[in-house]
């Protein structure tokens, strides 16, 4: 959801200096919060044009295609439309920030393909962070261990999970690989190198995924192996629990400027829809800011 405050924020930005060829400072805006982009068109209804003076416009939309966020992470499809914009402009000339004079809602439809997803999961920068979430695992996984007596069934299973992710910082991921598969499942697989010894642990996750109530991402019937061997349910449900756990956006501090300040108790966001399909996954969107919200 960062995407939609990072370029719903380009756009309030060019109500600031006054210029009626707006969608074109729009474009240029919204190109730079971007590495590169292939396709990306955008237009800034508005009748009359000079109450983009005053801080409102009816309506922006956005269409883009090949857009690069980061190096190597591309996004094959963004649609991006807006409520009309009321905004306190001369604070924002001002104070480089200013406040929502009206609720402001915002829609998004974002498609993302097999293929990009397979070469953003083999880009230093995604596999950097993935290996800092597993750290993070590892770090709960410890407290938790510390707070209840180990216990370990006769598969022995579930002392496997512990041991790598007790060990995580010794390890490496290699050779992602994913697929969509018929039925909007998702199948992952991934070698896990421990580092001293070079000995590899293979990787096999699928499953189907959802967002509960709009707003929760949830694993549907998940399945997962490790060098062959099924976990049982229950020990998936507990690993899938934890590592979802890692996707609570309580703030988004981690953005630039006034934007770190923005809470995400302040909005309300739902995904509408999230389907895997022909090799591509899509994502529908929609965000409401409030009256008085400060960007």
């Amino acid at each position: 959801m960062q995407i939609f405050i990072l370029i719903l924020s380009s756009l309030i930005s060019v109500l600031s200096p006054v210029n009626f060829g707006i969608d074109k400072v729009a474009e240029s805006t919204i190109r730079a919060q971007f590495k590169s982009v292939e396709q990306l068109k955008v237009r800034v209804d508005n009748t009359p044009v000079h109450n983009a003076i005053s801080g409102k416009v009816d309506k922006i939309r956005i269409a883009g295609r090949g857009l690069f966020p980061l190096e190597g992470v591309r996004i094959d499809t963004l649609e991006f439309e807006t409520d009309p914009i009321n905004v306190n402009v001369k604070a924002l000339r001002k104070e480089k920030r200013t406040e929502l004079q009206a609720p402001l809602g915002v829609g998004m439809r974002l498609v993302i393909r097999e293929e990009d997803l397979l070469t953003a999961l083999q880009a230093p920068v995604v596999q950097q962070q993935i290996q800092k979430l597993l750290r993070g695992l590892n770090n709960s996984n410890a407290k938790q261990t510390k707070a209840e007596p180990s216990r370990t069934p006769e598969t022995g299973l579930p002392q496997q999970i512990q041991e790598l992710r007790t060990k995580l910082d010794e390890y490496r991921i290699l050779n992602p690989k994913v697929e969509f598969l018929p039925g909007g499942r998702i199948k992952l697989e991934v070698e896990v190198e421990e580092v001293k010894t070079a000995e590899k642990l293979k990787v096999e996750a699928e499953s189907g995924i959802t967002f509960a109530e709009g707003q929760r991402l949830t694993l549907i019937k998940p399945a997962l192996k490790l060098n062959g061997v099924e976990l049982p349910e229950q020990i998936i449900q507990a690993f899938a629990t934890d590592f979802l756990s890692r996707f609570k956006p309580e703030q988004l501090g981690n953005l630039p400027g006034n934007l770190g300040q923005v809470k995400w108790s302040q909005l309300t966001a739902r995904v509408i829809k999230l389907q895997v399909k022909d090799k591509k996954l899509e994502l529908v969107a929609f965000l409401r800011l409030p009256q008085g919200l400060k960007i």
